[in-house]
């Protein structure tokens, strides 16, 4: 699911430039239940390096994205419209993915690759075997959000 529509998403447009990622990455709740804006946005109201941004200025693909200040400059952390249950964010080779661990672990997220792969487990880290997220989707329907469940019925 997440695969294609990566896919279709590999290339972000700005005014200024076009950054091209090597590959997408996404924020998402496993329930796929909708992603909490409002918790979204009072999280960078309270850090004074990260931007709460709706003005479309840096992106028109978005509704809102969430930018990180590194010197003087604005970074793309991940951006998510409206009444969605995920969100493109920055890849894991980047130093902004710091910014998208800390999202995940506050609004119970998963970093989910292209090809379903999962990348981060909220509040636990980056798993030590490949796991495949649609079957940890079913893991969770057995288990609830049983990380210890999740992680060994979704190994790929």
């Amino acid at each position: 699911m997440l695969g294609a529509l990566a896919a279709s998403l590999g290339r972000i447009s700005t005014n200024y430039n076009s950054i091209i990622m090597g590959y997408s990455v996404w924020l998402t709740s496993i329930d796929d239940t909708e992603i909490n804006i409002n918790a979204l946005k009072n999280h960078c109201q309270n850090s004074s390096n990260l931007k709460f941004d709706t003005s479309k200025t840096w992106t028109d693909l978005y509704d809102q994205i969430i930018l990180v200040q590194d010197n003087n400059q604005w970074n793309f952390v991940c951006g998510i419209n409206n009444n969605s249950a995920f969100s493109e964010c920055a890849d894991p080779d980047s130093l902004e993915f710091f910014e998208v661990v800390k999202i995940a672990d506050l609004l119970n997220l998963f970093v989910v690759g292209e090809e379903d792969e999962i990348y981060y487990l909220p509040n636990y880290g980056k798993p030590h075997n490949r796991l495949d997220f649609e079957k940890a989707k079913l893991a969770y329907k057995k288990h609830g959000l049983d990380i210890k469940q999740i992680i060994e019925n979704s190994g790929i």
